[in-house]
């Protein structure tokens, strides 16, 4: 395949007639521009973007396996589809580690109950009191963030769930990035390790 579009190789470090331009949450707007001409700038805008509570390693590292990928994506764009499915692993093993109820669950004929993100989504609202207000994201920018987790019902286009399901189905249309993923992730990890010690990377 010769498209350079495509072609990681093909991209320089020096973007300062090409920016890298991504559309993430600010201060006054839902999802602004975001624009960076060196990549040392890229760098530190991810480097805030790290976990600020000290989590289980294997939990951690899925997390900034994501971030790394977030980082390659100035090369080619299209790497951070993957930082945003391995941002939703990091997530869902959390859950996994925090909420054990929802997914060691079992029939009446002892077969494990299959859950889903989600079911470990729906828990953290419904038993572990996650508001709106408990996340930094949503302090910066007063935006929903809950109801654009799951839906209780019916397609989940444009949920955090229906995210996940796209990328891991091959989402023929291969959405934008969806605005603030990451920093959303990030804030669900944190709230669930809440009374775990602040981490001092």
């Amino acid at each position: 395949m010769n498209d350079s579009h495509n072609d990681i190789f093909s991209t320089t470090i020096d973007r300062t007639t090409n920016p890298f331009v991504i559309f993430w949450p600010g201060t006054k707007d839902v999802a602004e521009p975001h624009v960076f001409y060196v990549i040392s700038d890229w760098r530190n805008f991810l480097s805030k973007l790290a976990l600020n509570r000290q989590v289980p390693m294997i939990v951690a590292q899925k997390f900034d396996r994501a971030r790394r990928l977030y980082f390659l994506s100035w090369f080619d764009m299209d790497i951070i589809k993957a930082g945003e499915l391995a941002a939703l692993m990091a997530l869902e093993l959390a859950l996994r580690d925090v909420y054990p109820s929802v997914y060691n669950r079992r029939n009446k004929n002892g077969r494990l109950i299959h859950a889903y993100l989600k079911d470990g989504l729906k828990h953290m609202v419904e038993n572990d009191g996650l508001k709106d207000e408990a996340l930094p994201t949503y302090k910066k920018c007063p935006g929903a963030v809950i109801s654009n987790l799951y839906r209780e019902e019916g397609d989940q286009t444009g949920t955090l769930v229906g995210t996940r399901n796209s990328l891991a189905h091959g989402d023929p249309f291969d959405a934008l990035p969806r605005s603030g993923l990451l920093e959303v992730v990030r804030d669900l990890i944190d709230y669930m390790y809440r009374n775990n010690p602040e981490s001092h990377e």
